[in-house]
């Protein structure tokens, strides 16, 4: 093999290498415990709360989650993680209300203020966006006149101290 493709070959390596280690941040800042509320942007008002556990597995590859819903008996079980064989995010969550599952795959990106991850299910289009460790949040739209329109729901989760 001639040098100049041998130096493209270990450079394309390396920033697969580092790509994989960014989406192992972004697993690692969304793993850990946190408390959720759920919002209508439009006025602020709260619809519901709750809190988030979750573990890491795979060395940090994704990790898997219970949700709780306060004042209620509604919860998810999940995994969140990144399919290396996919290049993609993969999340499937489980409801005890509707056992779905709800299964989102998307690709992340980096953004000035972190990472964003855009997913569809089911007609809807749906944005995580990951700040930093402490806050991410979810956005919600609906395609309407074939543009998608934000939803007037959001879904913030913030570390637990």
């Amino acid at each position: 093999m001639k040098p100049l493709a041998l130096f493209f070959l270990g450079a394309s390596c390396c920033i697969a290498r580092a790509q994989q280690m960014d989406l192992k941040a972004l697993v690692s800042q969304m793993s850990g415990s946190f408390t959720w509320e759920m919002t209508k942007p439009s006025s602020q008002a709260l619809i519901r709360k709750g809190e988030r556990i979750s573990e890491s597995y795979f060395d940090g590859q994704l990790f898997m989650f219970r949700e709780t819903f306060s004042n209620s008996n509604i919860e998810q079980v999940g995994f969140f993680g990144y399919d290396t064989k996919g290049k993609q995010m993969l999340s499937v969550g489980l409801y005890n209300v509707d056992m779905g599952p709800h299964i989102l795959k998307g690709a992340p990106e980096k953004v000035d203020q972190g990472y964003q991850v855009v997913f569809f299910e089911k007609g809807k289009k749906i944005v995580l966006h990951v700040e930093n460790r402490e806050h991410h949040f979810w956005e919600y739209y609906s395609k309407i006149e074939g543009e998608w329109i934000m939803d007037d729901l959001r879904i913030d989760f913030y570390r637990k101290n």
